[in-house]
């Protein structure tokens, strides 16, 4: 497949722009493309901060993790914030559509554990 032999998310996305049939033979390569390769930008943050609940889908439905160090971090050589995970990002810029289809996620909420949130402040 010649999708395969290209180099970048980037090429990738560009094929699938050509016409309908191309677009529905690889966009599910490119998500499945995208759960195995490091890229620059966070699928994840990007769809949570425009509120695209639909490309949220595809990508944990494709393997992404939602606890990966890419979801709270992205793919940035540059220190980020810890609250930059997609659920902090799409509550911060209310898209309920977003929260709600993390939040479904079972995968989300599964693997937290007390170390999760050891770096919370406890209140007072």
């Amino acid at each position: 497949m010649v999708a395969e032999s290209l180099d970048s998310e980037k090429a990738i996305n560009s094929l699938t722009r050509i016409n309908r049939f191309f677009y529905s033979l690889l966009n599910p390569f490119l998500y499945r493309y995208h759960a195995r390769n490091d890229v620059e930008l966070s699928a994840l943050q990007h769809a949570a901060r425009r509120d695209l609940p639909g490309v949220i889908e595809h990508l944990v439905d494709a393997g992404v993790s939602l606890h990966s160090r890419e979801a709270w971090f992205g793919y940035s050589f540059y220190r980020r914030s810890k609250y930059d995970h997609p659920i902090v990002l799409a509550a911060n810029s209310s898209h309920a559509n977003v929260m709600e289809t993390l939040l479904d996620k079972e995968e989300l909420t599964s693997g937290l554990t007390e170390r999760h949130f050891s770096d919370i402040p406890e209140e007072r």
